[in-house]
């Protein structure tokens, strides 16, 4: 775990997302990416541009990471509650925007998460 928080940090583009169980069209998909440094994210969505702060966390169980939105953000002053996995040069988060944390990741059509698997960019 201790590593992932070095491990995590650089540019990612998405290559697979789908919300409430329904994958992403390619095209959105394309325009989608994050950028990690430090504790700072900017993300780039379909709805735009979004910047705040992250950290990573664990219960022992999950890997899990807190988001929160910046002042230019859509999500400013929510907690954006997720959980990851790290293998090598993919992550796949899966993104709860409601306050719940996932405990999978899994996007279905009843819990309305986000999962999206990045690719590692230079």
């Amino acid at each position: 775990y201790s590593d992932d928080a070095k491990n995590i940090q650089g540019k990612w583009v998405a290559v697979k997302a789908e919300i409430g169980g329904q994958p992403l069209p390619k095209d959105t998909v394309g325009k989608m990416g994050v950028f990690l440094d430090g504790t700072n994210y900017e993300a780039k969505t379909p709805n735009g541009l979004d910047k705040g702060t992250y950290k990573l966390v664990s219960d022992g169980k999950l890997k899990a990471v807190d988001m929160a939105g910046g002042a230019e953000s859509p999500f400013k002053e929510k907690a954006i509650l997720g959980v990851y996995e790290l293998k090598g040069d993919t992550l796949t988060v899966c993104y709860g925007f409601e306050g719940k944390r996932p405990t999978e990741l899994k996007s279905t059509e009843a819990n309305r998460f986000v999962v999206v698997v990045y690719k590692r960019t230079k």
